[in-house]
């Protein structure tokens, strides 16, 4: 549909007036320009503007509003250039780069052509300096944090992490330090301090190495590391002992003493006598592990090597692990059979 817009004027009139309808459609600006004549427009153009100009003489001046530079950026007469990101500008027909202002100080801003910064607030955690370009571009660096938006300067904004907490970059609370480490102001990381050898930690939020506690007897407690912090005392193997407090290594685990077993994990000394009719070199883990051989028997219990296993008598026969008071004690020669000393 179109309306008709009527422009009368005298013949007098015709020669000092002049009429410039603007026609903004999307981005582009449109004008036509008549003197005392019909103008039709079209309905479905978004907006249309009639200026009157008085005078012919300023018929030029209608075409200086051809293709007026829109906000967020600025024009050449030719080309529109939209404001590279951290700029912004609010204002039409910017003729050069200079009308980009610098994005203020606890904001950001992100797109190009940007037109407001006003809806861009620097998020928590971060800070935004004149001219930031993205939300997260200076976050608050590990060991700090920042509970507040709009934040304009890291030495205002990021707040050393209290004791017991770390923090890492951009946090916006701190938190808690986890079982196996110990975290003092200004820790960066759940990692950072880990629990030294010798001790272990079993809860969370620790502020100083001391309050780590130290390995008991029967364990030991390795130097933490950022995949396995030590947060129980490890019981020394089956096999071995550990009679002292503080232990950090496996190695630091007594082997079980000769003449003793050691069955159990996380033993604190040996006081188990090898069996009668075995032995127990250093490290035994069960009483009953190494027999003497045949031929041989044990008379009491706390041997140490096979060699201290006696050669069985005449006349009797001696199998694995024979004893004089076990269960497995030596048995006469069956009939027909001659045993010397040392028979099985």
């Amino acid at each position: 549909m179109e309306t008709l817009i009527k422009v009368w004027e005298d013949s007098k009139k015709l020669s000092q007036t002049s009429i410039c309808v603007f026609i903004l459609n999307r981005n582009t600006i449109h004008v036509s320009i008549s003197v005392g004549v019909y103008v039709w427009v079209l309905w479905d153009l978004h907006l249309v503007v009639v200026i009157t100009i008085a005078a012919i003489q300023n018929f030029f001046l209608c075409l200086s509003f051809l293709d007026v530079c829109l906000q967020g950026g600025w024009c050449d007469g030719r080309t529109f250039f939209p404001c590279p990101p951290g700029t912004y500008n609010g204002f039409n027909g910017s003729q050069s780069q200079e009308a980009c202002k610098a994005c203020p100080m606890g904001y950001y801003c992100q797109e190009s052509g940007t037109v407001s910064f006003d809806t861009f607030v620097c998020p928590a955690g971060h800070y935004c300096p004149t001219g930031t370009k993205f939300p997260n571009q200076f976050p608050c660096p590990a060991g700090t944090y920042n509970p507040d938006v709009n934040q304009t300067a890291r030495a205002v904004a990021c707040l050393p992490c209290t004791p017991g907490n770390y923090c890492e970059a951009g946090s916006t609370q701190p938190t808690l330090c986890p079982p196996g480490y110990y975290c003092p102001s200004g820790t960066g990381s759940r990692t950072q301090f880990a629990c030294h050898a010798g001790f272990y930690n079993d809860v969370f939020g620790l502020t100083n190495y001391t309050e780590c506690k130290a390995c008991p007897p029967g364990s030991y407690c390795p130097d933490g590391s950022l995949t396995e912090p030590t947060v129980t005392p490890i019981p020394c193997p089956p096999g071995t002992y550990n009679p002292d407090w503080n232990v950090g290594h496996l190695l630091n685990c007594i082997p079980c003493t000769a003449g003793y077993f050691c069955p159990q994990a996380g033993q604190v000394n040996a006081t188990l006598f090898c069996y009668e009719g075995y032995y127990c070199p250093n490290g035994t883990v069960a009483g009953h592990q190494f027999p003497c051989p045949p031929g041989t028997f044990g008379d009491k219990a706390g041997l140490t090597v096979a060699e201290e296993c006696l050669i069985c008598p005449q006349g009797k026969s001696c199998g694995w692990g024979t004893g004089l008071n076990n269960n497995n004690t030596w048995q006469v020669c069956r009939q027909g059979h001659f045993c010397p000393a040392g028979v099985l």
